[in-house]
């Protein structure tokens, strides 16, 4: 496959994305944040970190690829660090969330301990949550058998290792694609600042857990390793996060001609790894099928929303594509699902058809600002958040963190800022990613983020989403550094030679 035509239209898109959120920031969009700083500042000083940071991290001598034994030490004694510092600091701020995060904590709690759910109907609408229920059941059975944390607050835990541990994959796959050890400490520090960072992790649902299956399908191909576990794990990941199956996709279509050439061959090592990560797909829809039928719920999918919907409601102009009451109860009311999926694309035509072709790019912009423009991934600004606050017993190390996270608190603007800073200079530096990636695994992870680009236009923009993406993000922000700083280093060296000789010669 021909890289340009990825890496082109990946770099457009990253730039549009990038100059949408420096330009165009100040106007009106669901789930606006109100920021401290102009865009221009967070940008420059984001672009800023970075740089320095890669100043600092471009003295680890890179060989050949290879991480040593006490990079292994290293990384994994730090990660252990980084995992008890977020379980204290959680502790003290965490508190009990609604909107589709109670559904699927309640059915967990019901499920681990045999009892009903009043709520059951919610999974006939959105049945791909049913795995995320079994997933946390089975932490809170765990849980109780040895009695560790409140129910609740073991979810937490759960999200805080799933979270540690991508970073840990994160690292080796980084060292994997780019062969340099220093892009593997920086992608690592910078993921393991931006998602430690985040409050996120205390809100127990599919973005933190499908954060994981992204961060380990995307370990595995870097690795070409283990393609049953990949496949399985990819389908898994789907059904917490649909998004994550964006990134299957991406990995398909670059190795397809690979693939078709292998086959031709008869290579026997590739017909069987196909073969072998088809079965896991095919097993992982085993897994969700027996989870299904062990929750007990009745499925009518007559109930469940299509794709339709999401068209329908990502093309909603009033509320910038956003889940909204409207449009939910519009496709409750419906009783059939061919109906259903009916009516909700005349209604997308409708809509389409009265935006015009420049309402259609307005209704794009503010869409991509809903999405990228925003280092907290929305947070406190979508969803039911806090319905129960959690009171520890000690008020004055509480203070500290709540100042920090919540949006009463005195620090609340310093969290924001920080956020928001690195976030903008890896949109920015991602960009220049595109310039410098070689590999074709490379060529998957852009394809991925033009496939996630894709998904929030056409159907509903949320900022959390790009938690599921972090990974991807910040390697291609890394990337973009590092290769920015060894050019201008290059180009400075090449100037010193040029113009030496030059004054020595004047000099005589």
């Amino acid at each position: 496959m021909k890289e340009g035509i990825i890496k082109y239209p990946y770099i457009v898109i990253s730039t549009i994305v990038a100059g949408v959120c420096l330009m165009f920031s100040g106007i009106a969009y669901a789930y606006k944040k109100p920021f401290a700083w102009v865009s221009p500042i967070y940008f420059a000083i984001g672009i800023l970190t970075l740089a320095l940071l890669c100043l600092i991290f471009l003295r680890i001598r890179d060989k050949a690829g290879k991480y040593e034994k006490k990079d292994v030490v290293i990384v994994l004694s730090l990660s252990v660090l980084f995992f008890g510092l977020i379980l204290i600091a959680t502790h003290f701020y965490y508190f009990k969330t609604g909107w589709d995060a109670s559904y699927v904590i309640g059915a967990a709690e019901a499920l681990a301990k045999g009892e009903e759910f009043a709520g059951a109907a919610y999974f006939s609408i959105y049945p791909n949550n049913l795995l995320l229920v079994g997933i946390f059941s089975l932490v809170i059975r765990v849980n109780d058998l040895f009695g560790f944390f409140p129910y609740y607050y073991s979810l937490i835990v759960f999200q805080a290792f799933s979270l540690v541990a991508s970073g840990v994959l994160f690292f080796f796959t980084t060292n994997y694609l780019s062969k340099k050890r220093s892009v593997a400490y920086l992608s690592w520090l910078i993921f393991m600042i931006v998602g430690g960072l985040s409050p996120w992790v205390i809100i127990p649902y599919s973005d933190t857990v499908g954060l994981f299956f992204t961060s380990i399908v995307l370990y595995l191909y870097a690795k070409k390793k283990l393609p049953f576990v990949a496949g399985l794990l990819l389908m898994l990941g789907y059904y917490v996060k649909p998004g994550v199956m964006i990134l299957g996709i991406a990995i398909a279509i670059v190795s397809l001609p690979k693939v078709i050439k292998s086959i031709r061959k008869k290579d026997k090592k590739v017909i069987l790894g196909v073969a072998l990560a088809v079965l896991g797909m095919v097993s992982g829809i085993v897994v969700y099928k027996l989870t299904e039928r062990v929750s007990g719920y009745e499925i009518d999918k007559e109930r469940t929303f299509g794709v339709t919907h999401y068209l329908m409601m990502g093309l909603n102009e009033e509320y910038n594509g956003v889940i909204n009451i409207e449009d939910q109860d519009f496709s409750m009311n419906i009783d059939t699902a061919k109906e259903r999926k009916s009516e909700n694309l005349r209604v997308a035509g409708e809509r389409l058809k009265g935006m015009g072709v420049l309402g259609l790019f307005q209704h794009f912009g503010r869409k991509i600002l809903t999405t990228y423009n925003d280092g907290t991934f929305a947070w406190y600004v979508e969803g039911e958040f806090m319905i129960e606050p959690i009171w520890t017993g000690h008020p004055e190390v509480e203070k500290i963190f709540r100042d920090f996270y919540y949006p009463d608190g005195k620090a609340y603007n310093a969290f924001q800022n920080i956020s928001q800073c690195l976030w903008m200079g890896v949109l920015a530096f991602s960009i220049a990613g595109g310039f410098f990636s070689k590999d074709e695994r490379e060529l998957a992870i852009m394809l991925t983020l033009i496939g996630v680009f894709a998904y929030e236009m056409l159907f509903e923009p949320r900022a959390r989403h790009m938690l599921v993406e972090l990974p991807l993000f910040i390697y291609m922000a890394v990337r973009g550094v590092e290769g920015c700083m060894r050019w201008v280093a290059s180009k400075a060296k090449s100037f010193m030679k040029s113009w030496l000789p030059l004054k020595r010669s004047e000099s005589c």
